[in-house]
């Protein structure tokens, strides 16, 4: 149900647990909660308005989930802005003006050379990292005004060089497609530019920090292209020569530990690009019976390899030309790889508690970042369990979750479970 004064739909969510009994009618109450608003001014150095600045949300308990946009975002002439349909709660504010500075320009003929200068971001109040930021405190039905920005300016940079090719000229082709996409939370996207004539490559606007540049091919009629490359900003311009390159191919065998029975074909895995924002297409895996695999047009990056089996098995380790590495990351930004192995292991991890009968228990993992994973219902003991749980950290909590299916980090139990382990606790 949506009411359009107190909710947008899809962006305030929320459960209520009934109970009914046998030919008895259940009387249910549902409160609606009306959304909360913010506004406030973008200004600059001197308290003149800057338009076209946009205000974002981020929750205060998991300020790298993502960021929230609600109502009017933009900066008008005047320097104001509204947010409207805000799920109540503590928020970090940022502010981000993609207009450029004003500043000085010699007097000759001819374009403007790019801009030097720039507003840097800001969350609310004055901060350029979420450590140094204040939560703004959002309220049912009500308008929190006055949250404002006065922006400062600073230097901005360049980065560029030349653009090679390892599969082909590259300067004829239309469908190459580049993205920067800045570590900093708050950072925007630089502007950029291919000169075919020049054969370079040019990064614009860019504010000190790291970046992550990608160039990928889409044309499937053309030999594929790709390059992915990790540049950081410090106080000067950078100069790099780069080199677009072909997809590869990844082979290797996949070895399975542990009692239970898996066969080759279900153990389902996938390449995810680790840090690297946008790839037109995943690479394909084929695993064959005598438990070989071939991964096809690998684009040049970081890719992790990620398990897709369930509750069946998970992904222990991988190996590269015998050795393991870190994180399960994949490293083919200099082109073709050693062969990879795959270790699944079936030994499957278990929590079982204790709560209150008939209670929901939820089941979260740190790794993301607190969303629920899991429930579960106590039994009319107080019993419940987690069975076939990977390795990892865990919190186990009885508290509504946040209305986007979050754990807040000071919810729960903390419980730490290894291969094959059985775990025990008692939750208050």
């Amino acid at each position: 149900m949506s009411h359009p004064l107190y909710t947008l739909p899809g962006f305030m969510n929320g459960n209520q647990r009934i109970s009914v009994s046998e030919s008895k009618e259940a009387k249910v109450t549902i409160e609606l909660q009306p959304p909360a608003t913010m506004s406030g001014r973008v200004v600059d150095e001197d308290g003149d308005p800057i338009s076209g600045c946009f205000v974002t949300l981020r929750h205060i308990e998991f300020p790298a989930r993502g960021l929230r946009i609600a109502g009017m975002n933009s900066s008008d002439e005047t320097g104001h802005y509204r947010l409207w349909g805000v799920e109540p709660g503590q928020w970090f504010a940022a502010a981000r003006c993609p207009r450029p500075a004003l500043q000085p320009r010699p007097l000759s003929p001819g374009p403007p050379p790019p801009p030097s200068i720039a507003w840097l971001p800001q969350i609310y109040p004055s901060a350029s990292d979420y450590a140094a930021a204040q939560p703004v405190n959002l309220t049912s039905g009500t308008e929190k005004s006055g949250v404002d920005f006065r922006m400062r300016s600073g230097r901005v940079y360049k980065a560029g060089g030349l653009l090679t090719s390892a599969g082909g000229d590259w300067k004829q082709r239309q469908d190459l497609m580049v993205h920067a996409q800045p570590v900093a939370a708050i950072s925007g996207s630089p502007g950029h530019r291919l000169n075919r004539v020049k054969g370079t490559w040019e990064l614009l606007n860019l504010l000190p920090g790291t970046y992550i540049l990608t160039i990928t091919s889409t044309d499937d009629k053309l030999e594929k292209l790709g390059l992915y490359q990790r540049l950081t900003v410090a106080d000067q311009d950078v100069k790099a020569d780069l080199t677009l390159r072909p997809p590869v191919d990844v082979t290797g065998r996949l070895t399975i530990e542990g009692d239970r029975e898996l066969h080759y074909s279900s153990a389902n895995f996938a390449l995810i690009g680790e840090d690297t924002p946008y790839y037109p297409r995943q690479p394909q895996v084929k695993i064959h019976q005598s438990g070989t695999f071939a991964i096809t047009n690998v684009p040049p990056g970081r890719w992790k390899v990620e398990s897709f089996t369930g509750a069946n098995a998970f992904i222990k380790r991988v190996l590269q030309n015998g050795q393991e590495v870190p994180d399960g990351i994949l490293d083919v930004t200099a082109g073709a790889i050693g062969p990879v192995e795959i270790v699944f292991s079936t030994r499957m991890a278990s929590i079982r508690g204790a709560a209150t009968p008939s209670q929901p228990v939820l089941l979260a993992s740190d790794k993301d970042q607190g969303q629920i994973r899991r429930s579960a219902l106590a039994d009319a003991s107080g019993t419940f369990t987690f069975p076939d749980l990977s390795p990892g950290v865990y919190r186990i909590s009885t508290n509504p979750p946040s209305r986007d299916g979050y754990m807040r980090p000071d919810a729960g139990q903390k419980v730490t479970v290894q291969e094959g382990e059985r775990v025990t606790i008692k939750l208050p």
